[in-house]
């Protein structure tokens, strides 16, 4: 489970006390609120950072989870991100291979949403270069696309059944349709209308599995405005609720969790800021704000993850069983500076991390795209020697078991 909340920390306020064994989290920082998870995690200082392209915010959010430069001249990452990898290389035992939730995502004006969605700041997920995969925004249409198949949150199977039957009928008109029109396009365009197909054909296949009964989850009742900026911490809560749903139902074993979009400017109202953040975070001297939002987004991410250990699995928790990756785009956000990449992991991989409870201080002997491949032999990859196409190869020595 990849995770994400924009424009980078506060050093000052971020980084923990101690040793590698026996640190701790300063009172009032921005990790705070992971201090009952410490035990289940793995920080990692001094994590160089390459990167490669153009515009400030673009490249690092395109950099993130792929390691990769600009596939110039477009600002779009140049390969898949280290969750799609996986996806592609680990059995397909679930009904989705992998999925991406999103609060507030798209585009944001100082507090207002446009027309921009398709902002590449707006997309952290890339399934192949220039190949983005937005995250679901909207908790209903998530809700939807995750249960409307299951018997026990609609509570109907016949109207399951007819809705089941319905999306084929469409689904059989659109493949045929496809596959005519394929042999009469261009490579390029073949190869975009070949990936639709292969969509079409995963939707279909999700659509012929037997209802599925798991989980109490609250439908969303689709009034709220998800463009509000008011909104912004009652849709986190829910997306967050159907994220722990989705893994723990056994929906899909691959997810990304993307709270706003690198360039944010939300406006934190209920944190007593009306600036955008984007705005504030170039403001050095506004470090105490900063770590109110940062502190506002661990929180709801700590909450998230406590509530995988909350989960029992045969007697164990499933954070256990898991692996949470935290990133942030940027370090410093004042001055666009990636290096040291703040990331760490949560939980133990069902035993592919050695030791959790950990800060392990690389000195600048390792980079983020090494990082990346660790989290890929974490996940069982166990000939991936590179992830991305910047940095060094390899994987960050003392991690996994």
């Amino acid at each position: 489970m990849l995770l994400f909340s924009p424009h980078g920390v506060i050093p000052e306020t971020y980084w923990p006390t101690g040793g590698e064994t026996d640190f701790a989290f300063p009172p009032g920082g921005i990790l705070e609120p992971f201090t009952a998870l410490k035990g289940d995690m793995v920080l990692f200082k001094n994590l160089k950072r390459p990167t490669k392209g153009r515009g400030a915010h673009e490249i690092v959010m395109a950099n993130l989870w792929t390691g990769t430069g600009m596939a110039l001249p477009t600002q779009d990452a140049n390969g898949p991100s280290i969750d799609q990898i996986v996806a592609k290389a680990i059995p397909r035992e679930t009904t989705f291979e992998s999925l991406q939730f999103g609060v507030q995502c798209p585009f944001w004006g100082e507090g207002d949403i446009t027309s921009r969605a398709g902002s590449p700041n707006s997309s952290m997920i890339y399934a192949a270069a220039h190949q983005r995969i937005y995250p679901e925004n909207d908790p209903q249409k998530m809700f939807d696309r995750l249960f409307a198949g299951s018997a026990s949150p609609m509570g109907n199977n016949a109207d399951a059944d007819r809705l089941r039957a319905e999306r084929k009928s469409i689904l059989d008109f659109v493949k045929d349709e496809l596959a005519d029109l394929e042999s009469k396009v261009g490579k390029s365009d073949r190869l975009k209308l070949i990936s639709h197909l292969e969509g079409t054909r995963d939707v279909e296949r999700r659509l012929q599995q037997p209802a599925v009964m798991c989980g109490a989850v609250t439908k969303p009742d689709g009034t709220m405005d998800l463009a509000a900026n008011a909104n912004h911490p009652k849709i986190i809560p829910l997306m967050n609720q159907l994220m722990v749903s989705a893994l723990a139902c056994d929906r899909t074993r691959i997810a990304s969790m993307q709270y706003s979009r690198s360039f944010s400017n939300q406006k934190h109202t209920w944190l007593g800021s009306n600036e955008g953040h984007h705005t504030i975070s170039h403001n050095a001297g506004a470090k105490k704000i900063l770590t109110d939002i940062q502190r506002f987004y661990f929180q709801h991410l700590a909450d998230m993850v406590g509530a995988f250990k909350k989960v029992d699995e045969g007697g164990k928790s499933m954070l256990d069983s898991m692996l949470a990756v935290y990133c942030a785009e940027l370090y410093t956000p004042w001055n666009h500076v990636a290096e040291p990449s703040p990331c760490f992991l949560l939980g133990k991989a069902g035993g592919a991390i050695a030791k959790t409870g950990r800060l392990i201080d690389v000195g600048g002997n390792n980079d983020h795209n090494q990082f990346l491949t660790t989290v890929g032999r974490a996940m069982g990859l166990a000939t991936l020697d590179k992830v991305g196409d910047l940095g060094k190869p390899g994987i960050i020595p003392g991690v996994l078991a």
